[in-house]
């Protein structure tokens, strides 16, 4: 599992994709570079299957709350295996035609 792009406290959004079942959470340490900053962690409970949005929002007194966003898309995973089949079975027939073509080659 990798966030895109790499934190940059001047990037606000984020993407992740995460490909287990068993993911309920992300595991968020978020420190911030002063004392007097409040933060508070919203959507990362109980992720389900397909597009959550996780907000990080960080407030000092007397200035506004800024937000980063984690978009994380969560993939079951009996699709990930659906389509890992899927692809096998492609490169399967494309091997099988290109042996058709090598053996049909030859007999002429």
């Amino acid at each position: 599992m990798t966030i895109s792009p790499d934190f940059n406290s001047e990037i606000y959004e984020y993407s992740v994709n995460i490909q287990a079942n068993e993911i309920t959470k992300l595991d968020i340490e978020a420190i911030p570079n002063r004392e007097d900053v409040n933060i508070e962690i919203t959507g990362n409970e109980n992720l389900e299957i397909g597009k959550n949005i996780i907000e990080i929002k960080l407030k000092a007194e007397g200035e506004e709350t800024i937000t980063y966003r984690i978009n994380v898309e969560k993939i079951d995973g009996s699709e990930l295996g659906n389509n890992l089949f899927s692809i096998y079975l492609i490169v399967l027939i494309i091997v099988l035609i290109f042996c058709f073509f090598i053996n049909f080659k030859k007999t002429k």
